[in-house]
């Protein structure tokens, strides 16, 4: 009888052990595989937290983001809408849910969900951000800057965006001296943001100061030389500058390698004196 008792000890020792998954085990895995980029494991272990508790809000905004990051945007916008029904004093959902639809070119809801966000929590930094860009890409420039003072003024901590976005509402204003001024402190804050140096050259450049415009956007390219704007800013710079075959030479290179925002290209007052080249003609032929 010993014997068998003895037998039964060494045989549970060497079974596997039974652990049982909780949903805050799955999320927490979910979250290390978000973070790890293996986004299907990520939407795998958020599914799971699901099933077992279905009303577990952040486990849909996790998977929401997931899904977001896997250009789902349909299932994306499905479940932060359920964590909005489950927490409707959340702000997160509403912000995640609002970058969406303005990717999508949805601005009026873009607008409406960082509002939300804003109405349940005042101090949400990101939906005044996020909103005041919305209002920028739509030409609503005074409201952006109300929301990028705003944002400013909440987070004292790293206002790089803020400066940098509310830098950008100056320069689509055409109030460039204002513009330099707001890059000029993104770049006091954060050094090695390269489009704060992109966008302070492209406005140095429409002031005629292009000395300045060059060394900014040459700076620009050392800190991110895969950036395709940055390169077709050193495009601009040459046009500008009236050096025609050098200007093309650089827009020719930030085409090959994939950039292709022709209406930018087109309607750009940075490339108005290179339109009529035969070079620019032949690099815009049949776009």
């Amino acid at each position: 009888m010993r014997h068998i008792f003895t037998i039964i000890i060494a045989l549970l020792l060497f079974l596997p052990s039974c652990k049982t998954e909780t949903k805050e085990s799955y999320y927490n895995r979910g979250l290390a595989h978000q973070e790890k980029g293996q986004l299907d494991k990520a939407i795998e272990d958020y599914t799971k937290a699901l099933v077992l508790n279905p009303d577990f809000a952040s486990a849909y905004i996790n998977r929401g983001i997931v899904y977001d990051m896997k250009h789902q945007s349909d299932k994306a916008i499905e479940d932060l809408t359920m964590a909005i029904a489950l927490e409707p004093n959340n702000p997160v959902p509403y912000s995640n849910r609002g970058g969406i639809y303005n990717r999508e070119g949805q601005h009026d809801k873009a607008i409406e969900d960082y509002t939300k966000a804003i109405a349940v929590d005042p101090n949400y930094i990101y939906a005044y951000s996020n909103r005041g860009n919305v209002y920028r890409i739509i030409g609503q420039y005074e409201r952006a800057i109300e929301d990028f003072n705003k944002a400013i003024i909440l987070d004292s901590n790293d206002t790089t965006l803020a400066y940098y976005s509310r830098g950008l509402t100056y320069y689509d204003k055409g109030q460039y001296d204002k513009a330099i001024r707001d890059f000029d402190k993104a770049i006091v804050i954060n050094q090695n943001f390269a489009l704060s140096y992109r966008d302070r050259g492209r406005s140095f450049a429409l002031i005629g100061k292009l000395k300045e415009a060059e060394m900014d956007i040459k700076k620009a390219l050392e800190l991110s030389s895969t950036n395709l704007s940055i390169i077709v800013s050193m495009a601009e710079i040459y046009s500008i500058k009236n050096n025609t075959v050098e200007a093309c030479e650089w827009l020719s290179k930030g085409i090959e390698r994939g950039f292709n925002d022709w209406n930018y290209i087109k309607t750009s007052k940075t490339f108005k004196d290179i339109r009529g080249a035969s070079c620019y003609n032949e690099i815009m032929s049949g776009r």
